[in-house]
């Protein structure tokens, strides 16, 4: 067996979201327009109290989760976009199925997190299932951040740890939802705050925005669409 076409392979398969270590030139997307307002002149704590007390029992009752994303990400002149269609499951069991991505051999790849050290993906080619695990660690995203930094449930808890030091944003529509928007400060690394889009009737979150700076560009985004909370998950979804 020759190793050539597995090679590059092995690089990009496990990238969705993060994972991607040298991403191809993205075909040219337009970016969710950054949120330019200005802050309520008198911020209520009781605004920032609600959305917390909300999502957090939403989530706490929440077992399950089916979705679309788009992720995109840049660092200097590196770009990187992949819509997904995700399975979640609590504890922590993620299944992304990726529809498209910058970089060709990852569209049509099936990862699945369960939560540990290890991410699996899976890739057909022709009548072959390639498929790899890899440590967690092995596979950052363009800015360095761990998917388990990333995935849906760290941007729940970044969302719930940011809100009591958090500045109530008001209403904004992005990619066509109507959205609460909150702005947090971020523990990640490089970075200094994040705008997280509230979805009014689902009481969830359902769009993270990073920036390294409140005037800059956002640097990662990730928007959800199509949520089905509680979603029947096939037990065998998880498996690869």
């Amino acid at each position: 067996m020759t190793r050539p076409v597995l090679l590059p392979l092995v690089l990009v398969l496990l990238a969705s979201g993060c994972g991607l270590d040298s991403p191809a030139e993205p075909t040219p997307k337009e970016t969710p327009a950054p949120i330019q307002q200005t802050y309520p002149q008198q911020q209520d704590p009781q605004v920032l109290q609600s959305l917390y007390q909300e999502v957090l029992v939403t989530y706490q009752s929440l077992q399950s989760l089916s979705a679309d994303y788009d992720n995109r990400q840049t660092k200097g002149n590196e770009h990187y976009t992949a819509t997904v269609h995700m399975k979640f499951a609590k504890p922590r069991k993620v299944r992304l199925d990726v529809t498209s991505c910058t970089d060709s051999l990852v569209s049509g790849a099936s990862i699945v997190w369960l939560g540990g050290t290890t991410i699996k993906g899976a890739k057909p080619i022709g009548p072959l299932t390639i498929r790899q695990e890899h440590k967690l660690s092995e596979k950052p995203c363009l800015r360095g951040w761990l998917f388990n930094q990333t995935d849906y449930d760290a941007m729940v808890q970044a969302l719930l740890q940011g809100l009591p030091n958090g500045r109530y944003l008001g209403n904004a529509r992005i990619g066509g939802q109507n959205l609460l928007m909150v702005e947090i400060p971020s523990r990640l690394s490089g970075v200094t705050l994040e705008r997280i889009g509230i979805d009014p009737t689902k009481r969830l979150p359902v769009y993270r925005e990073i920036r390294e700076t409140a005037q800059g560009a956002p640097v990662f985004t990730t928007l959800y669409s199509k949520l089905v909370p509680n979603a029947s998950i096939a037990k065998d979804a998880f498996n690869l």
